[in-house]
């Protein structure tokens, strides 16, 4: 992979699920709007609708799940030490994060995330002995 991919990939991904997170919160816990075809869905927050279903005249089609099987399925699932979780290799992340705390490590927004990208890239040129990254895994 290329050093700008990686620090795309380094940036943007949490950012966008950051945001996106942000997004279903925002979805979740606010009240929709009249529905003009005029279905016969409870109305009011999804968030709370999904709490206490008899409340809202809705009916419960929740699943129960036993405890201690879900915990040992996401024990399966949820490796979060799996390579795959790794956006860039540690060496290099390890670069990023140093370049990162030299900016004040300033919070990421859509207002920032493009200067934020092309620091990494201006440090690492400006650099009198570049360092040597394997950029693969």
């Amino acid at each position: 992979m290329t050093f700008t991919r990686l620090i795309f990939l380094w940036l943007f991904i949490p950012w966008l699920q950051q945001e996106l997170d942000a997004y279903v919160d925002h979805v979740n816990h606010t009240a929709k709007c009249c529905d003009q075809n005029k279905k016969s869905l409870p109305h009011g927050v999804p968030g709370l609708i999904h709490t206490s279903p008899a409340d809202y005249g809705a009916l419960d089609f929740n699943a129960s799940l036993q405890i201690r099987a879900y915990e040992s399925q996401q024990f399966f699932l949820l490796q979060t030490s799996h390579p795959i979780f790794n956006l860039v290799p540690p060496t290099f992340g390890g670069f990023l994060q140093e370049c990162y705390v030299s900016f004040q490590s300033p919070s990421v927004s859509c207002h920032n995330v493009w200067v934020l990208y092309l620091k990494p890239l201006t440090s690492y040129n400006n650099m009198q002995k570049p360092r040597h990254y394997c950029l693969h895994s």
